[in-house]
């Protein structure tokens, strides 16, 4: 399990292929900042260590996705 708070700020938790695809997709459509990226990342990781995953899966990504306000 990784702890959010001890992952540098440069380091991305590791996310499976499908889950990289998606961020970058989500990245492209909403314009997303580097930092958006990241802290989305940070909260798919989160999701992740809840449901005992080692990777970060589009499951995960997709429900931190979720939980960013409306533009």
């Amino acid at each position: 399990s990784t702890w959010n708070a001890r992952l540098p700020v440069h380091e991305l938790p590791r996310l499976d292929g499908d889950a990289r695809e998606l961020l970058h997709l989500a990245v492209r459509q909403h314009g997303m900042s580097g930092r958006s990226a990241h802290r989305v990342c940070r909260v798919a990781r989160t999701v992740a260590d809840l449901a005992e995953a080692e990777l970060v899966g589009v499951a995960h990504l997709a429900e931190a996705l979720g939980f960013r306000p409306p533009e």
